[in-house]
This record gives C-alpha cells, structure tokens and sequence, in this order.
C-alpha cells in the first residue's frame, strides 16, 4: 500500500523549502528591480551548481548506503569530508564567475550568493531524507530557509541592502551543518579521511552524472546572461520557477526511496506505484505553474521580469518529464544499483542541453533557452526509460 502519510509529509516539506527562496523574491524584485534580480538568480544558479556537485551522490545511494552501515557516525563525517573536499573550492571558483557574468553594480552580491546557497552542500538532509525523518528535514532544512526567506524579505524592505538575502542564508546554513555534524558526526571508529577518499573514486561515475546535471540545469541562466544579458530577468524568473518545484518533486522521490524495498529487496510492484505517484505529481506541477503565471507575474515579480505564458509553458513541460524522470532514478534504478545508466542519461542531457541553449537563446532569446531546456529533460526522460526497460536479471520481488 503507498505510503500517503509519508508522500504527504515528504511531500510538504520540499515544497515548503522549494518556496522558501520565493518568499524574499517580492522584496528583491520591487526593491532592487530587474538587475538585482538577475545578480541573485545568477548567484542561485551557480551557487546551485556547486550544491549539485558537492553533495554528488550521497543523496541518490543515501538509503542503501546507511541500510548497509553500522558506523553511521563514521560513515557521516566521511560524507562531510568529502563534501568539504569538493565543495570549498567550487565555491570559491563559481563566486568569481558569477561576479563576472553579474551586472556591474551588482557583482558581490551575485557572488555571495553562490556562497548563500552552496552552503547547504555541508548539510545534513541527504540523511534525514535516507531515514525518512521528516521533523528533522523541517527543523534543519525547510524551517531555517523559510526563516533566512522572512528575515531578509523585511530587512530588504527596510534598507535596500540587497546583501541581506545572501548573508541570512549563510548563517543559518552554517548552523544547519553544525548542528548536523553535531547530532551524526560523534562517536564511531575508523578514519573518516580514508573512507571519504574511497567514496569519492568509487563513485567517481555517478558524481560525473551530478556535473552533468548541474551543467544543463545550473548553466542555464548564467549562460543566458552571457548570450543574451537582456533575457535574464523573465528566463530566470521561469527557470527559478521550475527548479524550485523540481527539487520538490525528487525530495518526493527520496522520501518514497525506503518504501520501495520489501525485506532489503525492491518490489516491482511499488516500483511502478512510485513512478505512476511521480509522473502525477509532474503533471499536477506544471498544470499548477501555468495556471499561476499572472498571478505570479504581478505579485511575486513585481511586473519587472516580463513572465510570459510562452515561457512559463516550456517549463512546465519540462517538469512533467522531470517528475517521471525522478521517479525513475529513485525508485527503480537507484534501488537496482543501476548507477551507470542513471549517469549515461545525465551525460547525455548535458551532451544536448548545453549547446541547444547556446543556439536557442542566441536565436529567440529566453523562450528558446525554455524550449531547449523542455527538450532536454525529455530526451534525458526517453533514456531512463530505455533503462529502465532493459531486460537483465535484477533483485527484484513482485510484492
């Protein structure tokens, strides 16, 4: 039987961390204008790169891993070691270029806003999600990021200081690893450096697959900004859009993750539920996104980004294949060990989303970066499936 409690609170509380960053974008777009926000969605696109990137692939194999260990204080600060490892210089890297493709009066603010949302990388919801801990996602993930999102929304209000976004994210991402570190790092045996090491070269393929998808996701709006600065503001507006509902619907997908299993085996049969439950979900997202344009034009945006239907439609085509495509992963091949397949369709979304934005966005501007992106996240949609459907024994049980 699925789960609905565990959909529904699952299901919640990635919505409400998704909406979260929108609860400081009325205040940025009406106070700071069009500019400002193009320096804060190019510093959340980047700075989402990094967090693709760095948390590589503890969130996909978090469940089976955990299941398998029972040092899991050890197994935690390998993960912060290796998230450490990669993540600082990333950040590091990607802040200098989002001051570059930055509107020159707004340039530190686009940087440290890749540091405002890398932060997270160091986080501890990758496990909370693994465990099914649905009060510790909301008290250390969705709860301080609605918090940062009220606090700064005033205070940009008050002052027009348009670093008070990026500094509250900071600082209650910071206390969100160090409570993290504090609760699942201590005690245990064994050398956290080694075992981080050992993570990092034999997951080297699915940790490529995050690159990947980080490139044709994340790059999407700093690409835009360079091609066709002045498409900026309504592209991220859409992009923003999508994203946020996106990483709600694989936070649904990794909360049905566990479920799937019966005795330590996955069931087919919940397999093809969970897919059936995330391809609902896709559909009921973009329905939901479209139907909201004006609204969201008029009173999230201001009237400042120019949100057309045109554009806000690509989106939501691309999160029906998103909500299936998560599904997939998470509830069929990640359970199945089928970690190169899910790689190769990352691969292959950046082998075909990078260079059609280029073109599109060259050409027509933000709708044809939307359209390339929609395209994108159907043909990476197609190969899952191929995956997905290709006969090999498999620990399966039809329960």
């Amino acid at each position: 039987m699925m789960p609905w409690r565990r959909v529904l609170s699952f299901g919640a509380l990635p919505i409400l961390s998704a909406l979260a960053p929108l609860l400081a974008v009325p205040s940025i777009t009406s106070h700071l204008g069009a500019d400002g926000w193009s320096a804060i969605a190019i510093g959340q696109s980047l700075g989402f790169v990094v967090l693709a990137i760095t948390t590589g692939g503890w969130g996909t194999l978090g469940p089976s891993l955990l299941a398998a260990e029972e040092d899991r204080p050890t197994l935690y600060r390998a993960s912060l070691t290796a998230r450490t490892l990669i993540g600082l210089p990333l950040t590091a890297l990607f802040a200098g270029v989002a001051a570059t493709l930055a509107p020159e009066d707004h340039r530190r603010t686009a940087a440290v806003m890749v540091v405002g949302v890398a932060a997270w990388s160091f986080g501890p919801l990758w496990y909370f999600i693994s465990i099914g801990s649905a009060r510790w996602v909301a008290l250390l993930d969705a709860g301080p990021k609605v918090l940062a999102a009220l606090v700064a929304s005033v205070l940009i209000r008050d002052t027009s200081d348009e670093l008070v976004y990026p500094v509250a994210m900071i600082t209650v991402a910071t206390v969100s690893a160090a409570a993290g570190a504090v609760m699942l790092a201590r005690g245990g045996q064994g050398i956290a450096w080694s075992r981080a090491k050992r993570f990092i070269a034999q997951d080297a393929h699915l940790s490529l697959a995050r690159v990947s998808t980080a490139a044709y996701v994340g790059l999407s709006v700093p690409l835009v900004a360079l091609l066709a600065p002045s498409a900026v503001p309504a592209f991220a507006a859409a992009d923003r859009l999508r994203l946020l509902a996106s990483n709600a619907l694989v936070s649904v997908a990794a909360g049905l993750q566990s479920w799937v299993f019966v005795d330590g085996v996955p069931s087919l049969r919940r397999q093809r539920q969970g897919v059936a439950v995330m391809s609902a979900l896709g559909v009921i997202a973009a329905v939901v996104l479209v139907a909201g344009r004006p609204a969201l034009e008029r009173h999230l945006f201001s009237g400042v980004t120019g949100l057309t239907t045109g554009l806000v439609a690509a989106h939501a085509v691309a999160l029906v294949a998103i909500g299936a495509a998560a599904g997939l992963v998470l509830q069929v091949l990640a359970p199945l060990g089928r970690t190169k397949a899910m790689a190769m369709s990352s691969h292959l979304g950046a082998a075909v989303g990078l260079p059609t934005v280029v073109a599109l966005s060259v050409a027509h501007q933000s709708l044809g970066a939307s359209v390339a992106i929609a395209l994108t996240e159907w043909i990476v949609l197609l190969a899952l499936v191929l995956a997905a459907l290709r006969r090999r024994p498999s620990p399966t049980v039809p329960a």
